[in-house]
């Protein structure tokens, strides 16, 4: 009989883990039905002893980083802001038993990750394996080439933005790092599309420019320089109701560098780390915990922490919530809900002009998303994927399709990473890993369909630029 050895690595988090969940489960909690919220430090503690090969293998994959930090924040940090702060969401309402129910699905939700990570992850990494041998893949010759074909393409988006005269739309929808412009005004997607590609082109040409002259001379220094304040440039401009996205540009626009000048990973590591660890907390503050630039960070209410911490990684609240608003929300559930939902997945239905006629044929309905909003007086809260099955297919049925949402994440995020290693232009890299974070994302932070929507948006239309432009590289123009 084989004993399991466990090292440092595995032993101190689950020590840890362990006696955070006494200090919560000796603890006053807001409520009665937050009772047994020290079971969530609990499960964490020992899903690590139990899976921890399956926590190792974050250790080569940047999307399984991702989903442990927010699943760290949900199972740990969550139970001690709320001990700590004796609040929880007070924007919501929820009964006792509706905030024990929730505690029992965020223990069944990491179970069930934890499960699938264990049974999909290792056939992941023999498939990369087998891609790695065919392609002899080598991440330093990653590069960018606008072609003659992509050029045509990036004009015409050019003209479509100065012509259809919507440019004024675009600059009034768009924050900086320094001013933050919160505007309702109805932003043109495709303007606003064809903007966020051009930017994307303009920093990845300037950054393989500099690529060659770091290869070609003896400059190494300049390079360097140029293309991390040409990423920083990239970052700068985001549109402030879509927070998420900011995360999703620095890292990107961080993978790029690395990428391009591999000899300098650490140095950009420190700048984005921080520095882009700090901005986007920055943002998230100011968003939602009123937070002002330059003020201490003991301005801010411990119990505005806990809020934050709830509803970007759907905590008890949100799932107690959804839970108590269910039969009501469920019974204005129709066909035209299900229709406007798989059309609102795909972002394509709304930036391509000749199937816009599909997203106006389910206008007329309301999606389980607006249908949860309305619910809770407009509060632009995400439904979770344990209460978005439960509105599909019923509060009995929705404990068997909720694991195929994290299946299908899981498999997606391992689908995507393969495709790290098929990559061949920078481009692709700013797609791909766009991608990762946003289905990495998508279990905790969103749901499954906020998740399909988010990537099929400016991602998959990156990934198209990618495809003509390098179409144009192989098609020469005749002399």
């Amino acid at each position: 009989m084989k004993i399991k050895i466990y090292g440092l690595g595995t032993i101190i988090p689950f020590i840890l883990s362990t006696l955070i969940s006494l200090f919560v489960g000796f603890s006053d909690v807001p409520n009665e039905g937050l009772s047994c919220l020290f079971l969530l430090p609990l499960t964490f503690a020992f899903t690590i002893l139990f899976f921890s090969k399956e926590y190792s293998y974050c250790l080569h994959s940047f999307g399984l980083v991702i989903l442990y930090a927010t699943s760290f924040v949900r199972y740990i940090v969550t139970p001690i802001l709320i001990v700590v702060s004796q609040s929880t969401v007070s924007t919501i309402m929820a009964r006792d038993s509706d905030y024990m129910y929730a505690i029992f699905v965020e223990i069944f939700e990491l179970i069930i990750l934890m499960l699938t990570i264990k049974i999909v992850w290792p056939k992941h990494l023999a498939k990369k394996e087998q891609i790695k041998k065919k392609v002899n893949y080598d991440p330093s010759q990653v590069t960018f080439r606008l072609s003659w074909l992509g050029a045509i393409f990036a004009v015409l988006l050019i003209i479509l933005i100065m012509f259809r005269g919507h440019w004024d739309n675009i600059v009034s929808n768009l924050s900086t790092w320094f001013t933050r412009v919160d505007n309702n005004d109805i932003v043109f997607g495709y303007d606003m599309m064809a903007f966020n590609i051009v930017k994307a082109i303009a920093f990845l040409i300037i950054v393989s420019l500099m690529k060659l002259m770091y290869n070609k001379t003896s400059f190494r220094i300049l390079p360097v320089i140029i293309s991390l304040a040409a990423a920083i440039l990239n970052t700068m401009f985001f549109e402030y109701r879509e927070r998420t996205d900011l995360a999703v540009l620095i890292i990107a626009s961080f993978f790029v560098l690395r990428y391009a000048f591999p000899q300098s990973k650490k140095f950009f590591s420190v700048i984005f780390g921080v520095g882009g660890i700090v901005l986007v907390a920055t943002v998230f503050m100011e968003g939602t915990l009123r937070y002002e630039v330059g003020s201490s960070l003991s301005s801010v209410n411990i119990a505005d922490y806990s809020k934050m911490a709830e509803l970007y990684t759907t905590g008890p609240s949100i799932l107690a919530n959804a839970r108590m608003n269910f039969e009501s929300v469920r019974s204005q559930v129709n066909f035209m809900t299900f229709a406007k939902d798989l059309v609102l997945s795909c972002d394509l239905f709304s930036t391509l002009p000749f199937l816009r006629f599909v997203l106006n044929a389910v206008s007329s309905g309301q999606s389980t998303g607006e249908l949860y909003v309305a619910s809770i007086g407009g509060l632009s809260y995400i439904l979770p994927n344990h209460s978005l099955a439960s509105l599909y297919v019923g509060d009995i049925i929705c404990w068997i399709i909720e694991p195929l949402f994290i299946v299908f994440n899981i498999k997606l995020l391992a689908f995507f990473e393969r495709c790290m290693y098929r990559i061949n232009d920078l481009l692709q890299v700013y797609a791909i890993f766009s991608i990762v974070t946003m289905v990495a994302m998508g279990v905790f932070c969103n749901n499954v369909q906020l998740m399909l929507h988010s990537f099929s948006s400016l991602p998959l239309w990156l990934l198209i630029f990618s495809y003509i432009n390098n179409l144009g590289n192989k098609i020469k123009l005749a002399k």
